[in-house]
């Protein structure tokens, strides 16, 4: 092999560890209907709190946070909007759909642990 190939497959190999590298703390990869990938958000569950507390949702659009650390049943409550989901696996998912005209903050809890609440950043 020549010493440029050798030299671009080590390039390809470092680039592509340095993307694995940058992107790795966020979270599995899904897509959207349309094949777009997206990154979902990973919340824990550890300590009855979720970490992080606050979450970005996106009006109109769904959304999908991946829970870990679950070692005990949990919810994820969002009275506002009918949403309660129970999360009993170690790596269980929620999605719902936020509501179009959904504006501001919105609070959600655990149903089982009282004072495990976070908020919901909707953007438009």
């Amino acid at each position: 092999m020549a010493g440029w190939q050798c030299l671009y497959r080590a390039g390809t190999i470092s680039a592509v560890c340095l993307l694995m590298a940058a992107c790795g703390g966020a979270g599995p990869v899904a897509s959207t209907p349309g094949g777009v990938p997206v990154t979902v958000p990973v919340v824990s569950t550890q300590g009855n709190r979720f970490n992080p507390a606050v979450l970005e949702v996106t009006a109109g659009q769904t959304a999908r946070f991946q829970f870990t650390d679950v070692a005990e049943p949990h919810t994820f409550t969002v009275s506002t909007w009918n949403v309660n989901a129970l999360i009993t696996s170690r790596d269980g998912a929620v999605e719902f759909m936020v509501p179009v005209d959904a504006r501001g903050d919105t609070p959600f809890f655990c149903s089982v642990h009282a004072g495990m609440t976070g908020t919901l950043k909707i953007k438009p």
